[in-house]
C-alpha cells in the first residue's frame, strides 16, 4: 500500500466514515501499530557510503583513528535520529489529508502590512535607544562603505588560490619533480601578484578616499585589517586543502597494488580527479654504486612535496598596514593610478597563520606521500630477482671461472652457453611481461569499441532515450573515438617491437585482427546509427502529434466540468465540488509541465512552439469557484464548531479575525458572479449567515475574555440572575438562548475591567518568569580561591525596568484584585537591588585593599600598634587642612597640634591613642573633637587677655586664628572707632619692621589686611557689625577658596592653544565620575574650533545630569589693585603705602594703555604682586630708607 493508499485509509477514520465497536483508546493503538508497520517495511536508513564517509570527514583524522568504537557508536545515533526523523514526516505526510495540504497555501490577498503608528508623546526608551545607537555608530563598521566595498571585491577574488590545483590536473604527462615544484611557485608568485597589485590597491584607494573625507577612526582600520586577515586565512587554508587533495586517493588504490595476485591488475578503481589515473611524476630508476635506485631520490621527492605547503603560508605572510599606508603624504599623487606604488617604508600588519596549523597540514601531508611513496618503493621489489647483475662484478665472475683450468673449446663453448642461457632469460621474462600487457591493452579497447557498438545499436524506446542516446553518440564522437585511435597508436608500436622478438600465439595474432580492423569497422556502425535515429525521431513525431491532441481534448473536457459549476446551489454538496475544483486545478498545473515536455521535443524537432493559452483561461474560470467553494465549506466547519463546540476554549480574537476574512473572502468571490446565477445565490446566502454571526461576536467578546475569574463571573450572574460561568457542556446555542442582550453593555463594563487585571496580572507574571532562567556569574578573583560577582549589568538593569514596571503597576486603579502580590512583588526587587548594591560596594573596597593587604612587601613594611599612631599622624594635612602633625609622648597620648607654619595649639585634654586598641578612626574623632574645644578655648582665653594687654604684645602671645577672630569685632562709636583702628594699624606695621617669626609674620600680614579695610569701609558699616573675609585676589583664587570652604577637590588646569576636545573629553569624563571641581585657567587661548566642540560636551553633561539649575552665570569683578598694593604694602611695613599703591597701579596703567601690545608683555596682578614682593624685601632689609626710594 502506497502513500497514496495510506492517505485515503486516515481520511476515512478522520471523517468518521469508517466506524467500529472498538473503543477510542484500542482504536488509536491499532492506528500506531499500523503506522508501525508501514513505516518500517521502508527503508529509510543511511545506507550510502559516499554520505557516511561525508559525515566521517567533519571529524578529525586522529580523533576518527583514535576513537573507532565510539566514532561507529556516534554514528550509529545520527542513524537512529535520522531514522526517527523520516518516521516523523512519513507520519505528518499521511495524516495530512488533501484538504488540509491545500489549506496550506497563503492567498496573497490575505497578506497585509501593519504600518508604524506616528508616535506623539516621546518614549521611555529613547534615551536608552539613543544612545546605544551612538555606540554602534562609534562602533559598528558593517555598514561603511570601505568595508561593504571590502566584501564586495572579496566575491570578485575569494577565488585565488595560490595552487592552482585545476591548471595542475590539466596536465597530461609526468612531470619532474623540479619543473614541479617550478610550476608550483609561479602560480604562487602570481597570486601574490594578484592580491597585492589588483585586491589590496583597491581596498587601499578606498580607504585612502575615505581618510581624505576626515574619517580617522583607528577602529575603522583595525576591523577592516581583522576581516582582511580573515579573508587571507581562508585562500591560505583553501590552497591548502586543495594542495593536499593531488595525493589523497582512495583506499582501493593501495589495496590493488597490496594484492600480489595477478588477477588484481584488472580491477579498476575511482579516484578524486579523472586526471589521477596518469603518473603524475617522472622519476628513472638507475643502476648506481651496484644498486638500483630512482633518480631522484623519493626522500628528496618527499621533501621537496612537503616543501610546497610554504608556497601556501609563506608567500603572503605579511600585508601593508592600512591605517599607515593611506596616512603617508607619498602616495597622494600616484594612488588609484597605474603608477602607484607601495612606499619603500611602511608598516606591516602579519597575517597570523597559526603554526599549529600549518604543522598538521604538513603532518597529514606527509601521511599521504608516504603511503604513495611506498607504493613507488615497491615497485622496485620486480627487479629483485635481476639484482645479482647489478651488483656482482664480471671480473670477478670471470676469474673465478678462470682459476679452473679450461680447453679452448670449454672457454668457447660453455662461457658462451652460460652467459647466453641467463641473458636469455633475463630478455624471456621482460618480453612476457611487455606480451601481457599488450594483450590487457588491446582487450581493453576493443571492450570500449564494443560498448560503443552496442549503445549506437541500441533502438529508443521514447523521446528522452532518443535525446540521452543522441547526446551520448555525439560525446563518443567528440572525445572517446579520438582517445582510442591514439591507444591503437600505442598498441600497434607495442606489437612492433614484440614481433620483432618473439612468435605471436594464434589467441594474440587474432587479437590484434580484431583490435586494429575496429576503425574500420565502427564507422558503418556509427552511419547505422543515424538511421536508427532518423526512425526513432519520425515515431517520436508521430507520438508527440498524437499526445498533443489529446491534450487538447483533455482541456475541452475540464471546461465542460467548470460549466456544469454554474448551475451549482445545493450547500449540503460544497464539500464534493470543493474536491473536484481541487482536483481540475492539480490537472491545470501539471498541465504546465505537459506543454514544458512538448516544447522540449518541439524544440529537437526544430518544429515551431506550440502555446496553450486556453490552460490559463480555465484556471482563471476555475479561481473565483474555488475561492467560493473554499470558503464555504471552511465557514460551515468554523460555524459549526462555534455554535455547538466547547464554549470556553473560544478564542475571541481568533474568532473575529476567521469571521472578518470569511467576509473579506465572500464579497470577493460574491462580485465576480453575475446577478441571479447559482454561485451568486450561494455567495449572498453565506454573506447573511456570516453577517447574521457576526451579531454573536459582542457576546464571544464578552464571556470568553481570558481575564474573567470567578468574581467577575459572580458579578455578572448577580446582575442577570443567570448561570453564566461556563462548564464542559456550554455552547455558544446555549449562551444565546439565554438572551442575555438586556445586561451587554454591563457585562462589557465587567469584561473590560477584566481585561485590565488581566493585563496587569499577565505582566506580573511574565516578570517573575524573567527570573526563573537569570543565573548570577561568578568568577576567580585572580590566583586565589574567592569568587567574586561578575557580569551583573544585565541583572541590574533588568532590576531597574521591572522596579518602575512594578510602581507603575500599583499606581493603577486595576491592582486591587492582586496588591498583595504586587507590592511583595516591589518589596523583592528593591531588597535584591539593595543588596547587590551594597554587596558591589563592598566588593570594590575589598578588590582595592585585597592586593594591598595580601602582598607581602606590603605585610613587612606594615607598621605595628606601636608606631601606627605616630606613622598616621603624617598623614594629617590630608585629612585636616590646618593641622600637619601631632605632639606624642612616650605613652603615645596627643598633648598638640601643629599647623604647617609650626603654630602650635595646646590640647585641653590630652588623647589616649592607646584606649582605640590600633582603631585609628577611633582617636581620629577624639582629635576632631578635642580640636574645636582647644580653639573655643583659646579665643576665650584671648579674649579675657585683650582687656589686660597692649595690642601689639596680644597679637604675638596668641595664635593667629584667635587674633584675627577677635580683632575682627568691634562696637565703639563710628568715629572713636576709625581713630583707634588708624592706631592699632600704625602699631601693627611697626611691629613688621621688626625681626618676627615665620609664623608671626603671617598672622600680622593677615591683621593688616582686617585693619586697613576696616579702616576704609568703617563708614558704610556705620549701622551694621560684619565679619570681613579676605579681599579676593582673582578668579581662580576664589575659586579654590569656595572649593575649599565647602570640602570639594578642585583641580586647577591652565589651557594653552595645544589642547584639543579629547583631552577635554578625558577632563569631563573624570569629573563626572568623581563629582570633583575643576578649574580652567587661561581659558581663551584655547582654540575656536575646540571651544565649539567643548560647548556641545557641556551641553551634553547638562542634558544627561538635568543639571541645567546647577551652571549659573557668576559675575567677577575686576580686583581693586590700588587697595590690594596698599595691603601689602602696609603687610611689608611702608607707613606712606597708600600714596605709593596710587602710584605703581598708575604707572602700570598707562603703560598697558600707552605701550605696544605684546604677547610677552604682563601688566596685571601678577605683575604688580612681583614688584610688590621686591619692594617688600628691601623693605625688611632696609627698614629706615626713605620710603619715596
Amino acid at each position: 500500500m502506497d502513500y497514496i493508499e495510506n492517505a485515503n485509509v486516515i481520511d476515512e477514520i478522520q471523517n468518521n466514515e469508517v466506524r467500529t465497536n472498538m473503543a477510542i483508546d484500542e482504536q488509536l493503538e491499532a492506528l500506531y501499530d499500523y503506522f508501525e508497520d508501514i513505516i518500517q517495511n521502508k527503508d529509510l536508513s543511511i545506507r550510502n557510503k559516499q554520505i557516511f564517509r561525508h559525515i566521517i570527514d567533519y571529524l578529525p583524522q586522529k580523533l576518527v583513528e583514535r576513537h573507532q568504537s565510539l566514532v561507529m557508536e556516534l554514528f550509529d545515533e545520527a542513524q537512529k535520529d535520522f531514522l526517527d526523523s523520516e518516521k516523523k514526516a512519513t507520519a505528518e505526510y499521511i495524516l495530512k489529508s488533501p484538504k488540509h495540504k491545500e489549506s496550506e497555501t497563503i492567498n496573497e490577498e490575505d497578506v497585509f502590512i501593519v504600518k508604524e503608528p506616528h508616535c506623539l508623546i516621546p518614549s521611555g526608551w529613547r534615551k536608552k535607544y539613543l544612545k546605544n545607537k551612538a555606540k554602534l555608530e562609534e562602533n559598528l563598521f558593517v555598514n561603511n562603505q570601505c568595508m561593504l566595498k571590502l566584501l564586495q571585491y572579496w566575491k570578485t577574488y575569494s577565488h585565488l588560490r595560490f595552487i592552482d590545483i585545476d591548471k595542475i590536473l590539466k596536465i597530461t604527462e609526468p612531470q619532474k619533480i623540479n619543473n614541479f615544484r617550478s610550476i608550483v611557485l609561479v602560480q604562487a608568485e602570481s597570486c601574490r601578484e594578484t592580491i597585492l597589485k589588483e585586491w589590496y590597491y583597491k581596498i587601499l584607494k578606498d580607504f585612502y578616499d575615505e581618510y581624505k573625507k576626515g574619517s580617522t577612526s583607528s577602529k575603522l582600520y583595525l576591523a577592516a585589517s581583522v576581516l582582511i586577515k580573515v579573508e587571507m586565512k581562508e585562500i591560505i587554508m583553501k590552497s591548502l586543502k586543495d594542495y593536499q587533495s593531488l595525493f589523497i586517493y582512495e583506499d582501493e588504490i593501495f589495496d590493488e597494488y597490496n594484492n600480489d595476485d595477478e588477477s588484481s591488475n584488472k580491477k579498476t578503481y575511482g579516484s578524486v580527479y579523472a586526471s589521477d589515473i596518469l603518473p603524475r611524476f617522472r622519476v628513472n630508476l638507475e643502476c648506481k654504486d651496484k644498486e638500483i635506485e630512482f633518480s631522484p631520490k623519493i626522500d628528496e621527492i618527499k621533501q621537496i612535496l612537503l616543501n610546497g605547503i610554504e608556497f601556501s603560508t609563506k608567500t603572503v605572510e605579511y600585508l601593508p598596514d592600512i591605517e599607515a599606508v593611506v596616512k603617508m603624504p607619498e602616495i597622494e599623487e600616484t594612488i588609484g593610478t597605474s603608477d602607484f606604488i607601495l612606499p619603500s617604508s611602511y608598516n606591516e600588519m602579519p597575517v597570523g597563520l597559526y603554526e599549529t596549523f600549518i604543522e598538521e597540514s604538513q603532518e597529514v601531508l606527509s601521511e599521504h606521500l608516504d603511503r604513495c611513496l611506498n607504493l613507488v618503493n615497491k615497485y622496485t621489489e620486480k627487479y629483485k630477482d635481476y639484482k645479482f647483475l647489478v651488483s656482482s662484478d664480471e671480473n670477478e665472475i670471470c676469474q673465478e671461472y678462470f682459476n679452473e683450468e679450461h680447453t679452448f673449446e670449454e672457454y668457447t663453448a660453455e662461457l658462451h652457453d652460460t652467459l647466453s642461457e641467463k641473458a636469455l632469460q633475463i630478455s624471456k621474462l621482460i618480453l612476457d611481461k611487455i606480451t601481457k600487457d599488450s594483450i590487457e591493452h588491446q582487450k581493453a579497447i576493443c571492450e570500449r569499441f564494443e560498448k560503443i557498438e552496442s549503445l549506437a545499436s541500441t533502438v529508443p524506446e521514447s523521446f528522452q532515450e532518443m535525446a540521452d542516446l543522441i547526446n551520448s553518440i555525439e560525446e563518443i564522437k567528440e572525445n572517446e573515438i579520438p582517445d582510442l585511435l591514439k591507444e591503437l597508436e600505442e598498441a600497434h608500436k607495442q606489437f612492433i617491437y614484440i614481433t620483432q622478438f618473439s612468435v605471436l600465439s594464434e589467441e594474440h595474432m587474432s587479437l590484434n585482427s580484431e583490435t586494429f580492423t575496429w576503425p574500420e569497422k565502427i564507422e558503418p556502425i556509427l552511419k547505422k546509427n543515424i538511421e536508427i535515429m532518423e526512425q526513432a525521431k519520425e515515431k517520436n513525431m508521430e507520438n508527440l502529434k498524437e499526445r498533443r491532441e489529446s491534450f487538447i481534448e483533455e482541456l475541452d473536457n475540464i471546461q465542460k466540468q467548470i460549466e456544469e459549476f454554474k448551475d451549482v446551489s445545493d450547500l449540503d454538496e460544497m464539500g464534493f465540488y470543493v474536491k473536484k475544483v481541487q482536483d481540475l486545478q492539480k490537472q491545470l498545473v501539471s498541465a504546465n509541465e505537459t506543454i514544458a515536455e512538448f516544447n522540449k521535443e518541439e524544440a529537437v524537432y526544430k518544429w515551431k512552439l506550440s502555446v496553450y493559452p486556453k490552460r490559463k483561461e480555465l484556471l482563471s474560470l476555475l479561481e473565483p469557484y474555488h475561492n467560493l467553494y473554499g470558503t464555504t465549506v471552511n465557514f460551515q466547519k468554523s460555524l459549526k464548531k462555534w455554535m455547538d463546540g466547547n464554549f470556553s476554549e473560544l478564542d475571541p480574537d481568533n474568532v473575529e479575525q476567521l469571521v472578518m476574512s470569511y467576509k473579506r473572502d465572500i464579497y470577493k468571490a460574491s462580485n465576480l458572479f453575475q446577478e441571479g446565477s447559482a454561485s451568486k445565490g450561494i455567495a449572498n446566502e453565506i454573506k447573511e449567515k456570516i453577517l447574521e454571526f457576526s451579531e454573536n461576536l459582542p457576546i464571544i467578546k464578552i464571556l470568553c475574555n481570558p481575564g474573567l475569574r470567578d468574581r467577575h463571573y459572580e458579578e455578572m450572574e448577580k446582575i442577570s440572575g443567570l448561570t453564566l460561568k461556563p462548564d464542559v457542556t456550554t455552547t455558544l446555542r446555549k449562551i444565546l438562548k439565554l438572551n442575555i442582550s438586556p445586561f451587554l453593555s454591563q457585562f462589557q463594563t465587567i469584561s473590560e475591567s477584566a481585561s485590565k487585571e488581566y493585563s496587569l496580572e499577565k505582566s506580573l507574571k511574565n516578570m517573575m518568569k524573567e527570573w526563573e532562567t537569570i543565573e548570577f556569574t561568578f568568577i576567580m578573583y585572580r590566583d586565589n580561591s574567592t569568587l567574586i560577582l561578575s557580569a551583573i549589568d544585565d541583572i541590574q538593569q533588568l532590576l531597574d525596568d521591572q522596579i518602575v514596571k512594578t510602581q507603575s503597576m500599583r499606581a493603577s486603579s486595576y491592582i486591587k484584585p492582586f496588591e498583595a502580590e504586587v507590592r511583595e512583588w516591589e518589596r523583592k526587587l528593591l531588597y535584591s537591588q539593595e543588596t547587590i548594591d551594597e554587596w558591589l560596594k563592598v566588593q570594590a573596597t575589598w578588590m582595592y585593599l585585597e592586593p594591598i593587604f595580601s602582598s607581602e612587601d606590603i605585610m613587612q613594611q606594615m607598621p605595628t600598634e606601636d608606631k601606627e599612631s605616630k606613622e598616621s599622624s603624617t598623614s594629617f594635612k590630608k585629612c585636616f587642612e590646618g593641622i600637619n602633625s601631632l605632639e606624642f609622648d612616650n605613652n603615645l597620648n596627643i598633648h598638640s597640634l601643629y599647623s604647617s607654619e609650626n603654630e602650635k595649639l595646646p590640647l585641653t585634654k590630652q588623647i589616649s591613642t592607646a584606649d582605640a586598641k590600633g582603631l585609628v578612626e577611633k582617636w581620629l574623632l577624639k582629635v576632631e573633637s578635642g580640636m574645636k574645644e582647644s580653639v573655643h578655648h583659646s579665643i576665650k582665653e584671648a579674649f579675657k587677655a585683650y582687656a589686660e594687654t597692649k595690642r601689639k604684645e596680644w597679637v604675638l602671645n596668641w595664635p593667629g586664628q584667635v587674633v584675627l577672630c577677635l580683632l575682627s569685632r568691634g562696637s565703639k562709636g563710628l568715629e572713636d572707632f576709625s581713630k583707634e583702628l588708624t592706631n592699632d594699624l600704625n602699631d601693627i606695621i611697626d611691629l613688621v619692621r621688626g625681626d618676627l617669626t615665620k609664623m608671626a609674620r603671617i598672622t600680622l600680614g593677615a591683621l593688616v589686611v582686617l585693619d586697613v579695610h576696616a579702616r576704609d569701609v568703617i563708614c558704610d558699616l556705620a549701622k551694621e557689625i560684619l565679619l570681613i573675609s579676605m579681599i579676593f585676589l582673582g578668579k581662580t583664587e576664589s575659586t579654590k577658596d569656595l572649593a575649599k570652604a565647602i570640602a570639594k577637590q578642585c583641580v586647577v588646569f591652565n589651557c594653552s592653544d595645544g589642547l584639543d576636545y579629547l583631552a577635554m573629553g578625558k577632563f569631563f569624563k573624570g569629573l563626572a565620575s568623581s563629582g570633583a571641581w575643576s578649574c580652567f585657567d587661561e581659558f581663551n587661548r584655547i582654540e575656536l574650533e575646540v571651544l565649539s566642540v567643548v560647548a556641545q560636551q557641556i551641553l551634553t553633561i547638562q542634558r544627561a545630569m538635568a543639571a541645567n539649575a546647577l551652571f549659573r552665570t557668576v559675575a567677577m569683578m575686576v580686583p581693586d589693585y590700588t587697595l590690594i598694593a596698599e595691603i601689602m604694602l602696609y603687610s611689608y611695613g611702608f607707613i606712606d603705602a597708600r600714596n605709593l599703591a596710587r602710584k605703581i597701579t598708575a604707572t602700570y596703567r598707562l603703560c598697558s594703555e600707552q605701550l605696544s601690545s605684546q604677547d610677552h608683555y604682563d601688566y596685571g596682578m601678577r605683575a604688580v604682586k612681583s614688584v610688590l614682593t621686591a619692594a617688600g624685601n628691601l623693605k625688611l632689609k632696609y627698614p629706615s630708607q626713605d620710603e619715596i626710594f
